[in-house]
């Protein structure tokens, strides 16, 4: 999904752009989830919508779309259970030319090993709760921060709604966590209504967004795609599991079911390799997952 204003897209060096790289799916079903609940369309609502997992997204969703929020994946926006987040930039270049570190380490510091993993040596939101509980105050600083960078992500994106929010919606696997939870709602309540909507639901996104489109309320996109062997031979380049394998072939088969049952029958080939290559990332980037399916599939 890549809804951003072009005023979005600059940065402060030519050539390096910010670019539309978050969790899609989760954010667009839990926003139309809240719309349903209180009888209002998507398209009529302001919402920011703050996904919280192993990484990061808070995104400002205008009137039915999606007109900035920060890249998960890359080092923007606040850091994570496993992502370092918007750092200074001088310290990183020192380090990536002080001979310590290889390109792939320095990636690996940024997406998968930063945030919690660095800064506590967990990305297991749990295990963090527990240090506190303990009385560790070193882990309690680590989270207030972590809960502090997200709350001003969301009053940055109150400014791109201009003030006019109809809801902050806390999402991912992260929104079951009283403590975060409490701690987001005691800074940024003032800004509008807080709804908790936890877990992931991205398999509810796809489905939904069908129906969406068999009731004439979304408009279907034209499928490029690729064929069923490509995709195959893309599932098994970064698949080895034979369970991950046999889960995309039986999603495979259910999406093909579906795409008979709703009236697609034409189409029953391209919506079997949807589900064939809906978690492509999650064997080797179970980190980045949603997030770095763009990135293998383009």
């Amino acid at each position: 999904v890549d809804e951003k204003e072009e005023v979005t897209r600059i940065s402060g060096i030519k050539g390096v752009y910010n670019v539309s790289m978050f969790h899609a799916l989760n954010q667009k079903e839990v926003a139309y989830r809240y719309a349903k609940s209180i009888n209002k369309r998507y398209d009529e609502l302001n919402l920011i919508v703050a996904h919280m997992g192993g990484g990061i997204s808070v995104g400002a969703h205008k009137k039915g779309r999606i007109v900035d929020v920060n890249n998960a994946a890359e080092g923007d926006g606040p850091f994570s259970p496993t992502r370092s987040g918007s750092v200074t930039l001088m310290p990183i270049v020192e380090m990536c030319y002080s001979g310590k570190y290889t390109e792939k380490e320095m990636k690996e510091l940024i997406t998968k090993k930063g945030g919690l993993v660095s800064l506590l040596g967990t990305s297991d939101a749990r295990d963090v709760d527990a240090m506190i509980e303990k009385g560790d105050k070193e882990a309690k600083l680590v989270y207030d921060a972590m809960i502090y960078q997200v709350a001003k992500a969301i009053g940055a994106y109150s400014v791109i709604l201009k003030g006019k929010v109809d809801a902050i919606i806390l999402t991912g696997g992260i929104a079951r966590d009283e403590y975060v939870v409490e701690g987001l709602k005691d800074y940024v309540s003032y800004l509008g209504k807080i709804v908790v909507i936890p877990g992931e639901k991205e398999m509810d996104a796809l489905a939904n967004g069908a129906l969406r489109v068999l009731r004439g309320e979304e408009e279907a996109l034209e499928y490029t795609g690729i064929t069923r062997e490509t995709a195959v031979t893309l599932l098994l380049k970064y698949n080895k599991e034979k369970f991950h394998i046999q889960h995309a072939v039986t999603v495979e088969s259910v999406m093909k079911c579906f795409a008979k049952r709703l009236g697609f029958t034409e189409d029953t080939e391209e919506w079997g390799i949807a589900g064939l290559l809906h978690d492509i990332d999650f064997e080797r980037y179970p980190d980045e997952h949603c997030i770095k399916a763009p990135e293998l599939l383009h």
